[in-house]
C-alpha cells in the first residue's frame, strides 16, 4: 500500500471485510515488527468486526509515528470509533500538535473530531478558540460546532467566543452526555438519508453536483459501504437510482436512536 495515497477511503472502502476471525488478525497485528501502514490496516480490519479494544493502538501510533499523513488518518479513524470516555485521551495528541506548531495538522484533527459525534469533544474545541482568535483555525472550530450542535449562527460576527462558550454552558445542562449527536439531535440514520435524498433530487433538478460530504461519510461509516454519491457528484437519474438502493440497504439495518455505530456495529 503506498502512503502517498493511505487515506481513510483505500483503508475502509477499497479493501472487503475480513473473513479471519478476530483472535486471528489479532495475532498477526502483534507479530507486525515497524510497518506503521500494515498496522494501521490490520488494525481497520479489526475494527470492521466491532472489535473496538484496538482503537487504543491508533492513539498510539498518532502519538509516536514520525508521517503526518499516518497521523492524520489515525485520528480520523479514531474520532470514528470513539465512545465518549475516549475523546479526553486525544488532548495529549493535541497538546503534541500545538508543540509542534503544525497549525495544518491541527486542522485536520479539527475537522476529524466531528465525526467522534460525542459532546465530549466541544470542550476540547473550545479549549482552543482563545489562542486562535481571528484566524481560519477558529472559523473551522466554529464549522465543526455548527455540524455537531447548530443551535446559535456560529458565523455572525456579533457572536464572540464567550457567546459561544455561553451557550455551551447552557446546552450541556439539556443534553444527554450518554447520547452521540449531529445537528443538535441524537444520531439516527433515517434523519440522514431524509437529508440526503431530498438534497440530491434538488441537484438533480437544477442539474448540479451533490454539494453534501458530512452526511454521505457517516453512512458510509456506518453501514461500511461507501455511499454511491459524494460532494462532487454530478446527481442524475442513475444516480438517484443507485441512492435509492442504498438508502434501502440503511433501512433493512437496525439503528438505535442516539447510539453510535461503525460497520454495522454499535460502539
Amino acid at each position: 500500500m503506498n502512503t502517498d495515497k493511505l487515506t481513510y477511503v483505500q483503508v475502509l472502502f477499497d479493501r472487503p471485510i475480513p473473513v479471519q476471525d478476530i483472535s486471528t488478525i489479532r495475532k498477526s497485528f502483534y507479530d507486525i515488527k515497524g510497518d506503521e501502514i500494515q498496522k494501521i490496516v490490520s488494525i481497520v480490519d479489526l475494527l470492521k468486526l466491532g472489535e473496538f479494544s484496538i482503537k487504543s493502538e491508533l492513539l498510539k501510533i498518532m502519538m509516536e509515528s514520525s508521517d503526518k499523513q499516518i497521523r492524520n488518518l489515525c485520528c480520523r479513524l479514531y474520532c470514528c470509533v470513539a465512545q465518549h470516555s475516549d475523546i479526553p485521551l486525544l488532548e495529549s495528541y493535541v497538546m503534541k500538535i500545538i508543540t509542534q506548531g503544525d497549525d495544518d495538522e491541527l486542522k485536520s484533527f479539527i475537522t476529524s473530531s466531528q465525526y467522534s459525534l460525542s459532546p465530549e469533544v466541544v470542550p476540547l474545541l473550545l479549549a482552543l478558540l482563545d489562542d486562535w482568535e481571528d484566524t481560519e483555525i477558529e472559523e473551522r472550530i466554529r464549522s465543526v460546532l455548527d455540524e455537531l450542535f447548530p443551535v446559535i449562527d456560529f458565523f455572525d460576527e456579533d457572536v464572540s467566543i464567550d457567546d459561544i462558550r455561553q451557550v455551551f454552558v447552557n446546552l450541556f445542562d439539556e443534553i444527554n452526555g450518554d447520547v452521540y449527536y449531529h445537528g443538535g439531535l441524537p444520531v439516527f440514520p433515517g434523519i440522514w438519508t431524509k437529508e440526503l435524498l431530498e438534497r440530491a433530487i434538488e441537484a438533480k433538478n437544477q442539474k448540479s453536483a451533490l454539494y453534501m460530504t458530512n452526511i454521505p461519510t457517516l453512512l458510509s461509516l456506518w453501514i461500511g459501504k461507501d455511499c454511491p454519491t459524494y460532494f462532487d457528484t454530478l446527481i442524475d437519474d442513475k444516480k438517484i437510482n443507485e441512492l435509492f438502493e442504498y438508502i434501502k440497504t440503511i433501512a433493512m439495518m437496525n439503528w438505535e436512536k442516539g447510539s453510535k455505530y461503525f460497520f454495522g456495529h454499535k460502539i
